[in-house]
């Protein structure tokens, strides 16, 4: 019986400890904040970028998607993905 005990305190105690709600203060006081980081940042980036146009593209996986192109394009990564073929 004890072991059980010990089970379900064990239990509640991990179960207080997943989630914590953020202080009232800072749900209020962080999504504008976030904000006035975010914008002057997207507009930075669409001056870089300029107008981003999708093209159709066969995947290599045999289904259609589209790329993402703009003026500048991002530079391919410098090693290959673990385990795709080479």
């Amino acid at each position: 019986m004890e072991t059980l005990r010990e089970g379900v305190d064990g239990l509640r105690r991990s179960r207080d400890a997943l989630f914590q709600a953020p202080p009232i203060e800072w749900m209020e006081w962080g999504p504008t904040r976030l904000r006035t980081i975010l914008v002057p940042a997207t507009r930075r980036s669409a001056q870089i970028l300029g107008t981003i146009r999708l093209e159709p593209s066969n995947g290599d996986l045999g289904g259609s998607n589209y790329l993402a192109r703009a003026k500048i394009d991002p530079p391919a990564p410098l090693d290959p993905m673990p385990g795709a073929g080479a």
